[in-house]
């Protein structure tokens, strides 16, 4: 069936998915799965893997009721590995270029396949996954041992952006599948799930991670066979790990290169939720001191793995070096390989302090607040505010400062893929926090709308103000940053305008001899009402500022940048008619009327 697949062209030129569920005795449910995917309007491939009557005939019922739903047999019980690869060549052989992979005993959050349906479209290249939100009701035993698979991943991949491989509610490209399966001979039973995604990778495929929750109901059948099915995870490892080392040299020396787009949402995050937990828990083991001596022999291997981390860091600070030398020359002399280094012990250093923060270890005692008046003034008369920070230094030092007598709630706009698991993260970390997350990808009329409640209520709005925004849709202003042109969004400034709130810029950087934060503070607009024809001058006047301070925050300590991709590259959006503002500038926008 493979091989017949293989030989055929496949014909989907555009986005065309499928679903495709593996069953094996879950005639009880299965009606019900089909019932949730129903709206989808998908064509259904079933493969049944042996099951029972009982199971035959509610297919058989599923297929006279549906005409989009198929199911072949086996007529003995394969694995779920092999029905899965019959599914997948089924929809290579249908020209389908995507296949959501569906678990037939109603575990799934149904609901969700249209998140992961659009994700893999946006990302046609990516395989797109699911990653489990448990309920209470979790088996604590199985709970605890996915992560050792994880950990075992993570060891295979030298990565943490697969986040579960066990989970069986993803999309996949279905050309790269294929391409695996004729490759190599995958599992055919439960390690199937983990073996495909880690090979994908390998292979060059993107993984995007969806939160997706998790229930395990109470008369639920499960398949996994304790000790056969253990037995035959710990040779799929025992065999990855082995060729995980073989790769080990031409990972190292950055040969083996993935070509991935250029913006900065394609990268993902150093600062992620799950190195974050990680660092949280082995604080929680060792305490700060046993986490720092960790700190150093980790950074060093994730310094060897990460090449382009590691070529970007040293450009950037190459440039930022070389820019500040032409204006005052740089107390220390640093090799392009130790200064890199020395950057990626700050950010290690970064996280350290981000659990410290969000346990109480630090607080307004370690925080040197410099022009905070007229912020802190705003708080006292209840008015809300907009803060525009940046990714250099440490801004989570802001949970510091929402305790006691001037406490707000922060609510801070981050990326839709963070925001779920990053709240989920700092609810468990301490319920009491006054830091919120918001899912937004681009600041439009319906984000101010929403957030003006909030501002109306007294609250702070953080937004960052150096990543142009993830759908291009957002005006953005392109200026000289440290020499070089990089294009800045401009959605605060709007936004500030918009709800007619005060706008400050936000920078927080660390003084490690003196072991304290500084927290800086600069309005750049007191909120009054702006007339409609000088809002495009207003709000290009305030990017610019904030360029500017951003630079010279930057230039005081360049090593606390912590932007890890190609900063000028990726923020740059392209124009074909840039408007010209003043020297050195360009604004590039969808708003022609400055609206």
């Amino acid at each position: 069936m493979v091989a017949d697949a293989l030989s055929m062209t496949n014909n989907a030129s555009t986005f065309r998915p499928c679903i495709i569920i593996p069953i094996y005795n879950h005639g009880e449910t299965i009606k019900q799965v089909i019932d949730d995917l129903s709206s989808l309007n998908l064509r259904v491939i079933i493969v049944d893997d042996g099951s029972d009557l009982t199971t035959q005939y509610a297919l058989k019922k599923l297929v006279s009721q549906f005409k989009s739903v198929s199911v072949t047999r086996f007529d003995k019980n394969k694995g779920k590995g092999a029905a899965l690869i019959r599914a997948l060549s089924q929809a290579y052989i249908e020209g389908f270029s995507h296949a959501l992979q569906v678990d037939a005993d109603k575990q799934h959050h149904l609901p969700d396949a249209v998140k992961l349906l659009k994700k893999a479209e946006e990302t046609p290249d990516a395989l797109v996954t699911g990653v489990p939100i448990y309920d209470n009701d979790v088996p604590r035993l199985r709970f605890y041992a996915r992560y050792l698979t994880h950990f075992w991943v993570w060891l295979e991949t030298l990565s943490f952006e697969i986040q579960d491989s066990m989970i069986g509610f993803r999309v996949y490209p279905v050309k790269s599948a294929m391409n695996v399966i004729r490759q190599c001979r995958l599992p055919h039973r439960m390690a199937f799930d983990t073996e495909i995604m880690v090979r994908l990778f390998w292979e060059g495929v993107p993984v995007y991670s969806i939160p997706t929750p998790i229930s395990y109901p109470k008369q639920g059948k499960s398949h996994f066979k304790m000790f056969w099915d253990n037995v035959g995870l710990t040779i799929m490892h025992t065999r990855l790990v082995c060729e995980m080392l073989a790769r080990l040299p031409k990972r190292i020396i950055g040969k083996n290169k993935v070509k991935r787009s250029t913006h900065w949402s394609s990268f993902k995050e150093q600062g992620g939720w799950l190195a974050l937990t990680l660092t949280f828990w082995t604080y929680r083991l060792l305490g700060e001191r046993g986490l720092r001596g960790l700190l150093y022999p980790v950074i060093s291997y994730y310094y060897l793995i990460s090449s382009n981390a590691r070529k970007v860091s040293s450009t950037f600070l190459q440039q930022a070096f070389a820019y500040k030398s032409a204006s005052e020359p740089t107390p220390v002399a640093l090799t392009k390989s130790r200064h890199s280094f020395l950057h990626f012990m700050r950010f290690g250093d970064q996280f350290i302090d981000k659990v410290a923060i969000w346990t109480g270890k630090i607080s307004k005692d370690n925080i040197v607040m410099h022009n905070a008046d007229s912020f802190v003034h705003g708080l006292e008369h209840d008015k809300g505010c907009i803060l525009v920070s940046s990714h250099y230094g440490n801004n989570d030092v802001c949970r510091a400062i929402t305790q006691g007598k001037y406490a707000r709630k922060f609510n801070v706009l981050v990326h839709s893929e963070n925001a779920v698991k990053f709240n989920q993260f700092l609810a468990k970390l301490n319920p009491d926090t006054q830091i919120n997350l918001i899912e937004v990808n681009t600041i439009d009329m319906t984000v101010a709308i929403s957030l003006k409640a909030k501002v109306d209520a007294g609250e702070v709005i953080i937004v960052a103000g150096d990543r142009v925004p993830i759908t291009g849709s957002e005006r953005v202003l392109t200026c000289d940053f440290l020499g070089k042109p990089a294009s800045f969004p401009q959605g605060a400034y709007l936004l500030g305008l918009l709800l007619e709130c005060p706008i400050f810029l936000l920078f927080c950087a660390k003084d490690y001899k003196q072991k304290k934060y500084h927290m800086t503070f600069n309005k750049i607009f007191d909120g009054e009402k702006i007339p409609r024809k000088a809002r495009k001058a207003t709000i290009d006047m305030h990017c610019r500022h904030y360029v500017k301070q951003l630079e010279k925050h930057v230039l005081q300590d360049p090593l606390q940048w912590f932007n890890f991709f190609d900063f000028w590259k990726s923020n740059r959006v392209e124009s074909k008619y840039p408007e010209k503002n003043h020297k050195g500038c360009s604004v590039n926008t969808t708003d022609r009327k400055g609206n």
